[in-house]
């Protein structure tokens, strides 16, 4: 028992030592708190304020100057009311020392005035112009009695012949044909004008899909042809089959589908603040991801704008006489645009909030000042300012991030130090 009433003693002094050493350790900050105005304050925990020197009771940083800026007066109370919107731009001053500075590694630069050469690039993709696709199908019913060795992806000439059908209302109007034809040059007398009979089975073939080659021939040789040829309306490429040996085939059914590739269209995606830079007959560069590069020429740009994501599309004619171009290949359109006389800043210089865009400029040494600007595109790592900065100013461009939070900060402490008595 006489041990563990010593053991009790020792604890209780223990306490009261601790007790007399903390208020040896705080007690004076908060008496000269109330003896005079706040001069320093913390930059991480700004609530602890003291007029004179000392070092924060939580984080136990040195104590700062409270700038005088951006209406910081020296009777500063605690700060009270709400922040200000996150996407006003601060309105406060800040000033910094050379050792706060180089803390955070804040550094500037000045703005300077150059020619720019900036590229407009979109992406792309390749495809076939809606011309340029053409069906092949029979005009009379029939039976296909041979198809051309031809697959989908072959080249195709216009005339070739793909495929033959035997139809019987080709048949019979061959017959009508040599039938008029012996009339013409019989030595009946005639009811018709039998010239006119030749030309109207002639004509008759036509519309059924056969050409007057086929007529001819039918005519030198006397007798009709069973199986008649369908060719190939244009040169292209078969991008698609839809025939078998002695297949049934009607109008409605299409055989070949053959695509003229000599031109294609890019089509490329812009955002609308570039659509002005794109007019009709404005040159360009298409760029393939296979390498390929082709000069191209701005048709069209579509007259609407797409609702997700705010783009329209621009269609350039890409001229593709070597097919070393296919549809559906991807790639960027390069569109250059013409050197001017800008004023430009790092990239990383700008705070862009949304609804506000600003910099901040070194007004004196130490003491930063928020701009509001009016920003230009990127081009490369710097970004064009159209205006609110001059050539030569000195402008923040590593660390605004964290000197636009300090700013925000004491933007908000303002409208409470100008109701301080």
């Amino acid at each position: 028992m006489r041990t563990m009433a010593v053991v009790r003693w020792l604890l209780l002094l223990a306490l009261a030592c601790l007790a007399g050493f903390t208020w040896w350790k705080l007690g004076p900050t908060a008496e000269t708190t109330a003896q005079g105005p706040d001069r320093y304050y913390c930059p991480m925990h700004p609530e602890i304020r003291s007029p004179n020197p000392g070092t924060c009771p939580i984080c136990f940083m040195s104590l700062e100057p409270i700038p005088p800026s951006g209406g910081m007066d020296h009777a500063m109370p605690h700060p009270s009311g709400p922040p200000p919107a996150p996407s006003a731009m601060p309105a406060a001053d800040v000033m910094l020392t050379l050792e706060r500075r180089q803390s955070i590694g804040l550094a500037t630069a000045a703005a300077t005035k150059k020619k720019v050469a900036r590229e407009l690039r979109l992406p792309a993709v390749l495809e076939a112009p809606e011309s340029a696709i053409s069906e092949v199908r029979v005009r009379s019913a029939g039976f296909v009695e041979q198809v051309a060795p031809i697959e989908t992806g072959a080249k195709v000439k216009a005339g070739e012949a793909l495929l033959w059908v035997y139809s019987p209302d080709i048949l019979r109007t061959q017959q009508e044909l040599l039938t008029a034809r012996a009339l013409s040059s019989g030595g009946a007398p005639a009811v018709h004008d039998d010239a006119e009979m030749v030309d109207a089975a002639k004509t008759r073939l036509e519309l059924l899909g056969v050409g007057r080659g086929v007529s001819n021939q039918v005519l030198a040789k006397g007798k009709s042809v069973r199986a008649i040829p369908v060719s190939a309306p244009k040169t292209g490429i078969v991008t698609a089959r839809n025939v078998s040996l002695g297949a049934y085939v009607t109008p409605e059914t299409m055989l070949f589908q053959i695509t003229d590739l000599s031109t294609l269209w890019v089509s490329a995606t812009a955002e609308t603040a570039d659509v002005a830079l794109l007019a009709p007959k404005t040159r360009a560069r298409f760029e393939s991801r296979r390498g390929t590069a082709i000069d191209v020429e701005a048709l069209l740009v579509e007259p609407r704008v797409a609702a997700r994501t705010r783009t329209a599309t621009v269609r350039f004619l890409a001229k593709n006489d070597d097919a070393s171009l296919l549809p559906g290949d991807i790639g960027e359109v390069v569109v250059p645009t013409t050197d001017e006389e800008q004023v430009v800043v790092p990239r990383d210089a700008v705070v862009d909030t949304g609804a506000q865009t600003y910099v901040f400029v070194e007004k004196s040494p130490g003491r930063f000042t928020p701009r509001a600007i009016t920003a230009g595109p990127i081009v490369g790592n710097d970004r064009i300012v159209k205006s609110g900065v001059e050539p030569g100013e000195a402008i923040v461009v590593r660390g605004a991030f964290l000197l636009d939070s300090e700013s925000r900060l004491q933007g908000a402490l303002a409208p409470s130090m100008d109701k301080a008595p």
